[in-house]
């Protein structure tokens, strides 16, 4: 059981209006709109992770968008201090930050989760988006490959198309 977390995370409990439950390694975990949150204790270094899912990468042109993805972590100035992370061994993409808790006010915690929460909804949308370019640039190679259809654009004597 934590010791450094229970003040913290009984001010998030008040401020969401019901009742987190620790595990047995002191960690709590949050359902989001899409994705989970989880707030673990490192006791030692008096340190708390928040760790956000994100979403899996496509597989079509996986290695751009996951180039793309840790492009953002460079000085962590696109992900505002926060880290991303790929799970290879579950496909998913992560946001992590590694917030001291000493001298931390309760008030300062809930608002840095909540910051957490917007991050990785944005970063949820941008994952998305990623994905559909990417799966776009995919279907316009096949596309190309594949060359026009029977009977598509062509033309007749007075430059009308069939």
């Amino acid at each position: 059981m934590s010791q450094i977390l229970p003040p913290f995370t009984e001010a998030l409990s008040r401020q969401l209006g019901f009742p987190l439950e620790p595990s047995k390694d002191g960690a709590v975990f949050l359902s989001m709109e899409e994705g989970a949150l989880m707030i673990q204790p490192l006791e030692s270094s008096r340190q708390a992770l928040l760790y956000a899912t994100i979403g899996v990468p496509t597989p079509f042109r996986r290695r751009e968008v996951l180039t793309a993805l840790m492009e953002a972590n460079l000085f962590l100035l696109e992900t505002h201090g926060a880290a991303l992370s790929y799970d290879a061994r579950n496909e998913m993409v992560g946001l992590n930050l590694l917030l001291p808790l000493d001298g931390l006010s309760t008030e300062a915690f809930v608002n840095t989760v909540d910051g957490m929460v917007q991050s990785a909804a944005a970063w949820r949308d941008r994952l998305r988006e990623m994905n559909r370019q990417a799966e776009d640039r995919v279907r316009e190679a096949q596309s190309v490959l594949e060359g026009p259809q029977p009977g598509a654009g062509r033309e007749g004597a007075m430059g009308l198309r069939a």
